[in-house]
């Protein structure tokens, strides 16, 4: 038997999670893969924490131009992967958290349509009264 909702979003990375706040009354998710999205997890955040210790290097590495002396100057790269990961736990935990609050069904697994209005995600049937895609986007090589 199906389960109704008035919009299914399919992706749950910062877009579909921002349509799925503001969406309708009834809202399903579908995710297959990780429930946060490249940006919070593999993506923006981390790249972020880990790029602001190479500016602070290059910065350092100018200081002579500026007749500034600066000891010895390394890198923990242990204690920085510590630190990129404090960023990124926890994200997962939270999105979800988000979505129950708000009474938003969660469903794991890779979606595919079985009707105009239909998802068939997790051996569930969804009808939607509208579907957004949200799954990000996927470069490919050009071929020469």
């Amino acid at each position: 038997m199906a389960e109704s909702f008035d919009v299914v979003v399919l992706g749950i990375g910062n877009a579909g999670m921002g349509v799925a706040h503001t969406a309708g009354k009834s809202v399903a998710i579908v995710e297959s893969w990780d429930v946060g999205g490249t940006c919070p997890l593999r993506g923006c955040v981390p790249k972020k924490v880990l790029l602001a210790p190479a500016q602070t290097l290059a910065t350092i590495g100018q200081a002579n131009e500026q007749k500034t002396s600066v000891g010895d100057v390394s890198l923990d790269w242990g204690a920085l992967m510590a630190r990129e990961r404090t960023f990124v736990e926890g994200t997962t935990a939270a999105f979800i958290g988000s979505l129950e609050s708000r009474g938003i069904a969660l469903v794991r697994g890779p979606a595919k349509f079985s009707g105009s209005n239909q998802i068939n995600a997790d051996g569930r049937i969804l009808d939607a009264g509208k579907i957004v895609i949200a799954t990000g986007c996927k470069t490919t090589t050009a071929r020469h």
